[in-house]
């Protein structure tokens, strides 16, 4: 949503509260720091000092589609795949729901593989990938 710090802290309370996962505490977190002078300063210093943070820019190949891995990964680990998802601006969520774009499948899935298709039994549009099929998906 933007690439420096700088633009960062010119967002508003409701720009930052329709990011997706920020929620209610993280929102009062992030309105606690940007209101405190102490961070104000430390930030100001960062500046004097010519350090500038950028964000680093995303692909938008998968923008706000949201991912959740089960079962063990063969080609890379599950830090590794939520990166990949992380750097496509896709969202790596915690648990099966109706908000799940995608499912990645590994070996002995477990009870998310066994959610995931009730939800879609009941009309949730989830898809279940394996593995080859997210890294086809992160090439198209």
């Amino acid at each position: 949503r933007v690439n420096s710090l700088d633009e960062f802290l010119k967002l508003d309370s409701e720009t930052l509260a329709n990011i997706p996962n920020i929620g209610e505490k993280v929102l009062e977190v992030l309105n606690r720091t940007l209101a405190n002078p102490e961070f104000k300063k430390m930030i100001a210093d960062f500046e004097a000092l010519g350090i500038n943070p950028y964000i680093k820019q995303k692909s938008m190949k998968l923008m706000n589609k949201t991912f959740l891995f089960t079962g063990s990964l063969k080609k890379f680990s599950r830090y590794e795949a939520e990166g990949l998802v992380d750097d496509s601006g896709g969202i790596v969520l915690k648990s099966v729901g109706k908000k799940l774009d995608y499912l990645v499948v590994g070996e002995n899935p477990g009870s998310k593989a066994a959610k995931a298709d009730a939800l879609k039994q009941k009309g949730a549009l989830i898809q279940i990938l394996s593995e080859d099929e997210f890294l086809d998906l992160l090439k198209d």
